[in-house]
């Protein structure tokens, strides 16, 4: 059976004294507020972009300045996405991650980064979680890389549907607790 959601049946009409009750018009506000906010909102950056302490700073200017009103105002909690470390032979930047433990140690730290500039800002209703995707990707990576490599689609650092999966179940168990 459907919920019935009785407010969708009420109408203002001049007979319901309940039209003229405060307490509940604060509580139809209420309504109204609820189903236009969102529970949780993601969000993650470039995946080698917090390696580079310049575009990291950027990154996190842009949080606070340009997304922190914006979640506020939706009254979600923050879920920061951490992305995961990869390696590639032929990537020009790679010099600068050193390896794949290294290069999610840096995407840890700058999310945590990104955290905390959220929290600076945001209330306390809507403190930051992190998301750590990147730190079950390297618990792949140390204990069976040759699996670790399914998690990767062709390219070498987008998620195969392996990596997908593995991204969703940290996804979720970020959200339950």
């Amino acid at each position: 059976a459907l919920p019935i959601y009785f407010e969708d049946y009420y109408v203002v009409d001049g007979k319901n004294p309940c039209f003229e009750n405060p307490d509940y018009l604060d509580y139809q506000e209420s309504i109204a507020t609820r189903r236009s906010s969102w529970d949780y909102v993601f969000l993650n950056d470039q995946s080698i972009r917090p390696v580079y302490e310049g575009k990291r700073y950027k990154s996190a200017e842009a949080l606070q300045e340009e997304y922190a009103p914006l979640i506020l105002s939706s009254g979600a909690t923050p879920i920061l996405f951490m992305t995961w470390g990869y390696w590639r032979d032929d990537y020009q930047n790679m010099t600068d991650v050193v390896d794949v433990p290294t290069f999610t140690s840096i995407l840890y730290q700058a999310y945590n980064e990104y955290a905390e500039v959220l929290d600076a800002v945001l209330p306390s209703r809507q403190k930051s979680k992190l998301a750590p995707v990147g730190l079950a990707f390297l618990l792949v990576y140390e204990e069976n890389p040759a699996f670790w490599q399914t998690l990767f689609g062709k390219d070498s650092f987008h998620p195969s549907p392996s990596g997908s999966y593995l991204l969703a179940c940290v996804l979720y168990a970020t959200i339950y607790n």
